[in-house]
């Protein structure tokens, strides 16, 4: 049985280039990660949880950080597939990744997402507040308002 009303998945990469001076959340500047024990040790939480909450359905996957868009794409790639084969996904299923465009490339988690047969957008937002939302063609590279 399905419960009525969804949830959604937040996964947490605490890693960035640098800090920025009005961030307040759990990131930190990392010389070198392991990716493969980080996967291993997300995989096992999302494994956890899954036994926790048998019957849900999954209606969102939110990877925040930190800079998730530094996570090893075979990560994202890892956590997607496994979330979609624990708990039951909504038809619309929403996965959002946070990224500094500065380290948005052909080998990055976005093109994974991409590659996953998932529409991916950029959304860079300013210091100040105002949002700035651009469609990308992860293929083209091109960008559009």
């Amino acid at each position: 049985m399905v419960w009525p009303g969804g949830f959604g998945l937040y996964i947490h990469w605490p890693f960035c280039v640098s800090k920025c001076p009005y961030c307040d959340f759990n990131s930190h500047v990392a010389d070198a990660v392991d990716h493969d024990r980080w996967r291993a040790a997300l995989i096992a939480e999302l494994r956890h949880y899954a036994a926790q909450t048998t019957g849900r359905r999954l209606d969102s996957i939110f990877f925040g950080g930190g800079t998730p868009s530094l996570m090893d794409p075979a990560t994202t790639k890892a956590l997607i597939e496994l979330a979609q084969s624990l708990w039951t996904a909504a038809d619309d299923l929403e996965i959002t990744l946070e990224a500094n465009p500065g380290t948005i490339d052909a080998g990055s988690s976005l093109l994974t997402m991409n590659n996953c047969g998932f529409w991916a957008g950029l959304m860079m937002r300013r210091r100040r507040g105002a949002v700035l939302r651009q469609h990308v063609s992860l293929s083209t590279g091109s960008v559009s308002t």
